[in-house]
């Protein structure tokens, strides 16, 4: 075997592995993607999730507030 036959074997293999290389980092592209989209959904659904539990807080000192009254009025009595 002379040496253009070990150059163009070694050509090939760089041409695969380069070009095995650029696919699988497009396919980890497009998985980072996909995971970026799910984390976003994930932070809308937290955010919801936050401003309910904000509003259950609010109600809740609301109706704190209102058995406070009512106990101040009735030692009053």
């Amino acid at each position: 075997m002379g040496w253009p036959q070990t150059i163009a074997i070694i050509a090939t293999i760089l041409i695969s592995v380069i070009g095995g290389i650029i696919y699988n980092n497009r396919r980890l592209d497009d998985l980072r993607n996909d995971m970026n989209a799910r984390f976003a959904d994930f932070n809308a659904r937290f955010a919801d999730i936050n401003t309910r539990f904000a509003e259950i807080h609010d109600d809740l000192r609301e109706i704190r507030a209102m058995l406070n009254e009512l106990l101040r009025a009735r030692e009053t009595r």
